[in-house]
């Protein structure tokens, strides 16, 4: 699993953002469901596929994509949603191998009231992802911060 969410340098991941146009600055200061729209329209120049519509695809081309089910789409949308930039991890060997973990909580805490994380960048991508599903469970850090 380390080896394939490696295959896009940071420098590829850098053009894509410049292509497509994204201020991550501004991107980071949107609602979850202003992010989907931002990013629908923005993605569009990918043959009319919308966030979801690119993970979806991503599933349908894998061999074993029958056997996916939402707990991938969450890992497949924040591993987008940091490539674009919006809540972006502070690159290190680690961190896209993290940030596959950090969905698995998002996930599970798509069953409870509540997903509490002090990492303000995971709790923004798990809002957007529950954004798109529908989920009702509220993002906060220890401390009650949104």
């Amino acid at each position: 699993m380390k080896s394939m969410i490696n295959v896009v340098d940071e420098e590829q991941k850098e053009l894509f953002r410049n292509q497509l146009n994204i201020d991550r600055l501004q991107i980071n200061n949107y609602s979850a469901k202003d992010v989907v729209e931002h990013l629908n329209r923005k993605l569009d120049v990918w043959g009319g596929y919308s966030l979801v519509g690119i993970i979806e695809k991503a599933t349908e081309l894998h061999p074993q994509g029958k056997e996916f089910g939402l707990h991938n789409n969450f890992g497949g949308i924040f591993e987008l949603l940091d490539l674009v930039g919006y809540w972006k991890d502070k690159y290190n060997e680690k961190s896209n191998y993290a940030r596959l973990w950090d969905a698995n909580h998002a996930y599970f805490s798509s069953f409870c009231d509540y997903f509490i994380s002090d990492d303000k960048r995971t709790r923004n991508k798990a809002k957007v992802v529950f954004e798109i599903y529908g989920i009702n469970t509220i993002a906060i850090s220890s401390k009650g911060e949104k």
